[in-house]
């Protein structure tokens, strides 16, 4: 859409050192013959791919002229398209009902089509225990009572940086219907699963039949 290339054009010249001015080429990258940009932006975001197509399509454009095409670009998205409608739920009068509980479940990445996501922490060798780590400090945890606010925090703090510390070797992935979740070491800590099968350093891992081979 207008509004990113221009956003990344401006970084073209963005401290003024050319002169000139920059000069800005736009590519349109393909696989198998469709546009890379219609798999990200699929349904009424279209409208927004062919919009600027049409306005940009083998054409010089200056930067005195971007102004106006913005104008027209903003123009076009109120009259044409509809907002805060996704899917099954339209945003706008879930606000004006104050469902908050129904807004606060909407994911913009619809799980039907690109699947669960799902977290794997994948160890790097045999002795390393990071995971069991934080598992300790998961039981440490839900033995603090409530009311001992300050050592909560402390610990939360802890479990933190633990993720963090393992956050190098942790996979995120998103699982579709014909795949096949790798079976994991362990059940899942704060989300975050041990996975020391199934995983290839060049492959990644596998969601196929076979990973449920042990």
């Amino acid at each position: 859409p207008i509004p990113n290339i221009i956003q990344s054009a401006g970084r073209g010249n963005r401290n003024g050192k050319i002169i000139e001015g920059a000069q800005i080429f736009l590519f349109q990258l393909t696989r198998n013959g469709k546009s890379r940009a219609s798999l990200i932006y699929k349904g009424m975001d279209k409208e927004l791919l062919s919009h600027s197509s049409n306005v940009l399509n083998e054409r010089t454009v200056t930067e005195s002229q971007l102004l106006e095409i913005q104008k027209k670009y903003f123009r076009f998205t109120q009259h044409n398209l509809v907002f805060g409608l996704h899917c099954d739920m339209d945003l706008v009068q879930e606000i004006k009902k104050y469902a908050f509980e129904t807004i606060g479940s909407f994911q913009l990445i619809n799980k039907k089509e690109f699947g669960d996501e799902v977290k794997y922490y994948i160890p790097q060798n045999s002795s390393d225990n990071e995971f069991e780590k934080l598992e300790q400090l998961y039981i440490d945890l839900k033995q603090i009572r409530h009311t001992d606010f300050e050592k909560n925090k402390l610990k939360k703090i802890e479990i933190e940086n633990q993720i963090k510390k393992m956050s190098e070797r942790i996979l995120q992935i998103r699982i579709r219907i014909n795949d096949i979740k790798p079976i994991p070491d362990k059940d899942s800590c704060f989300g975050i699963y041990k996975l020391s099968n199934s995983y290839s350093s060049v492959l990644g891992i596998e969601l196929s039949i076979t990973n449920q081979i042990l």
